[in-house]
Formats: C-alpha cells, sequence, structure tokens
C-alpha cells in the first residue's frame, strides 16, 4: 500500500475515474486515458489486459474518504 496513494490530491476528472473503476466501469477504453495512468501512478489502480481494477490502496481510497476529501483543494485566491 502507498500512503502517497492516499493523501494526494486528485482531479476532478481523476476522482471520477476512480469512482467509475470503483462501480464496475472497468474497461480501458471508456476511462481518460491520462486519469488512469495518474491513479496507476499512484497505486489506486491497475491494468489487467483492457480492464482496469482498484488496488487494495485504491479500494481504501474509495472506502476512506469522503468526497470532498478526494479532490484538490480549492483555490485560496477565489472569493
Amino acid at each position: 500500500m502507498t500512503v502517497r496513494g492516499l493523501l494526494a490530491p486528485l482531479s476532478p476528472t481523476e476522482v471520477g475515474a476512480l469512482r467509475r473503476v470503483a462501480g464496475g466501469a472497468t474497461i480501458l477504453n471508456f476511462l481518460p486515458n491520462r486519469a488512469i495512468k495518474r491513479l496507476q501512478q499512484l497505486g489506486l489502480t491497475e491494468t489487467k489486459g483492457s480492464r482496469v481494477y482498484l488496488t487494495e490502496t485504491g479500494k481504501k481510497r474509495i472506502c476512506q474518504r469522503g468526497p470532498e476529501d478526494l479532490m484538490e483543494p480549492p483555490n485560496q485566491t477565489e472569493r
């Protein structure tokens, strides 16, 4: 398990891709390529053939974090 994968902020696209994989949308061609690559780098997903699966770290990220914790922090300069 990678601590980085549990703590790293994710973009909205990455969050969406992670949720889609968790929900069973596992066909690689139907998921955003850049997001899947980053999720793999963080150890949250793995690819086997044309399918994407959550790793144990990915499952923990989905279960232990609320939706607001998955995304990047808001821009502090906005008012």
